[in-house]
């Protein structure tokens, strides 16, 4: 409902224009720029970024493990056709990836 998002931004734009900042919030804003944030973000946090790394890998890895565990059982075990058993995995697949934060379109376009 694009109509009523934007009349409530609209509004939450006049009342936040309106608003006086607290003297809290006022003297976090007052940072430093950094040049190259990358960088910094590299130097300064890079267990961090080796950690995501790792748990996006282990998410995938158990996605595709499962995926090929579930088929091999369905086609061996169960009698299945494989490619009955892929459109199968398909259709399934279709909301997971869908409600995914990933291939949601940014508010901005």
């Amino acid at each position: 409902m694009p109509f009523p998002s934007a009349a409530l931004v609209i509004v939450g734009r006049f009342v936040r224009l309106k608003v006086a900042e607290s003297p809290a919030m006022a003297g976090l804003t007052k940072k430093e720029v950094v040049k190259l944030p990358l960088t910094e973000v590299l130097r300064s946090h890079p267990m961090l970024i080796v950690l995501g790394i790792g748990a996006c890998t282990i998410g995938l890895s158990a996605t595709y493990f499962k995926s090929t565990f579930a088929l091999s059982r369905a086609t061996s075990s169960l009698g299945f056709d494989r490619s009955t058993f892929l459109t199968i995995t398909l259709v399934a697949n279709i909301p997971r990836s869908s409600s995914s934060p990933s291939t949601r379109s940014s508010p901005r376009g």
